[in-house]
């Protein structure tokens, strides 16, 4: 099974079915790199998500950081 980010990203959403998730868990306990991936894709969730709350507590910040980014783009 080759293990997509699109598909690890289902996996940490729930979005998977029963046999998908059971699949990309097996992966996950037999490949260091799977595993690593996984934590990679959480941790981009995790920072997101804490993103989406503080803008949404503070929505001046909205401007603030599309200005601060957009010389990277």
């Amino acid at each position: 099974m080759i293990l997509t980010d699109e598909k690890l990203s289902a996996f940490l959403d729930g979005e998977l079915d029963t046999a998908e998730m059971d699949l990309v868990r097996e992966a996950i306990a037999h490949d260091v790199t799977v595993s690593d991936r996984l934590a990679a894709l959480a941790e981009v969730d995790r920072v997101v998500k804490a993103y989406c709350r503080l803008i949404n507590t503070h929505p001046a910040l909205t401007r603030t950081m599309i200005h601060s980014t957009r010389k990277w783009f």
